[in-house]
């Protein structure tokens, strides 16, 4: 059975959530995806690392979208989600004051670093 690219990131989405210890319904709109993580509820600094990730998901999923349209590549869950994990880490590492964690303890528990 073949995957739809549709399925395919629906599929990384959940591992995402997973991985951040959150069980969440996804929107199938874009818009209402994006407010699904405006997370108040979580405190600004839980927000901040929230929106890293979708915004980490967003884009690997977009990059690998085009690669497999354009350059034949093959859906791959494993090198997305780790994609996905060290671009959320270096782009909070590189832009959030006082994020100065290490990617291991980013990798086993996103949500407890702050």
């Amino acid at each position: 059975m073949q995957l739809s690219i549709a399925h395919f990131a629906f599929i990384v989405w959940q591992i995402c959530y997973n991985w951040i210890g959150v069980q969440q319904v996804q929107h199938c709109e874009l818009f209402q995806h994006y407010f699904m993580h405006n997370c108040f509820w979580l405190g600004k600094r839980k927000t901040i690392l929230w929106r890293a990730v979708w915004c980490s998901t967003t884009w690997s999923l977009w990059c690998h979208r085009n690669r497999i349209i354009f350059y034949g590549e093959k859906l791959d869950f494993y090198s997305r989600v780790e994609q996905i994990r060290f671009k959320a880490w270096s782009w909070l590492s590189a832009k959030v004051k006082n994020f100065n964690h290490s990617f291991y303890d980013w990798y086993v528990s996103p949500m407890f670093l702050y």
